[in-house]
């Protein structure tokens, strides 16, 4: 299933001015995304391993100082801040690679209830049976040499019983193109004089289990403006703007972020934009 944004250059508009910067505008370190695979966790499969990957964009300068995960089995969800029902069944994960843990959720799921039962907290479905689903929850948190924290928390649906089949899969970003050149890989070289605009395309397919209806894209860059901050399918124009540069500000890197609403998700950059300054 595919379906195309079209994102073409559009008039100047008159707006009126912020001070404040755009949430696309990536000035500090930001977790981009939280990618889990599976999607979804099949419980009925005690073995079966879930991981996560978390794609972070770092100010040039920057290093990771401390990398921390923690993986919450049965979570609050957002009325509780996607804290675990128990702070004992919370755990803290090491990474297999940087960026990337993997754990096995159906054992630590189940001794997770058996806590609530010894706790006397009730944890059941319809007939006394545990819910089909529930949520659990990966939260990540990077501290780096520059800048606030950056954290994130990715919500992963766990099912008992009666899992999707076939499994959800991620959308897919097929084909970018910028300036009207498709950009086949992060080295295709792109320049704009300042206060210019780009023009983006982005093909998008849905994954199994999700529409075109699901999906929209979220846009970021280290500097410059977007028109839209973020495009729904149909939503049709958008477009990145050489503006609003800080003094220093020569280049930009883009990134696109395609989710479905449910979890899945698909990472695209960073493309690399020189900037022609105008002469001061």
């Amino acid at each position: 299933m595919r379906f195309v944004l079209a994102l073409l250059v559009v008039a100047p508009l008159v707006s009126c001015a912020m001070d404040f910067d755009p949430p696309s505008l990536l000035d500090e370190p930001r977790i981009l995304a939280l990618i889990p695979d599976p999607i979804e966790i099949d419980l009925s499969d005690p073995t079966a391993d879930i991981e996560i990957l978390s794609v972070v964009h770092l100010p040039s300068t920057a290093t990771v100082t401390s990398s921390r995960w923690s993986f919450c089995p049965i979570s609050t969800g957002a009325r509780g801040a996607f804290t675990c029902v128990l702070p004992a069944c919370q755990i803290e994960l090491d990474e297999i690679a940087p960026g990337l843990v993997r754990v096995a959720p159906a054992t630590l799921a189940a001794e997770c209830q058996e806590r609530l039962r010894s706790s006397g907290i009730e944890f059941e479905g319809e007939a006394g049976m545990p819910p089909e689903s529930f949520e659990t929850s990966f939260r990540h948190r990077v501290e780096t040499s520059e800048g606030a924290p950056a954290e994130a928390v990715a919500r992963v649906r766990a099912f008992t019983r009666n899992a999707p089949s076939p499994a959800r899969t991620h959308p897919r970003i097929s084909q970018i193109r910028l300036g009207g050149m498709v950009a086949d890989s992060l080295a295709t070289e792109l320049r704009v004089v300042e206060n210019a605009e780009l023009n983006i395309e982005l093909e998008v397919e849905a994954g199994t289990g999700s529409t075109e209806e699901d999906l929209y894209v979220s846009y970021y860059a280290t500097a410059g403006r977007f028109f839209r901050l973020r495009t729904d399918r149909g939503a049709g124009t958008n477009t990145w703007t050489a503006e609003e540069l800080g003094a220093g500000d020569q280049a930009a890197e883009l990134y696109f972020v395609a989710r479905d609403g449910r979890g899945g998700q698909a990472v695209a950059g960073p493309y690399h934009v020189e900037i022609l300054r105008s002469a001061p």
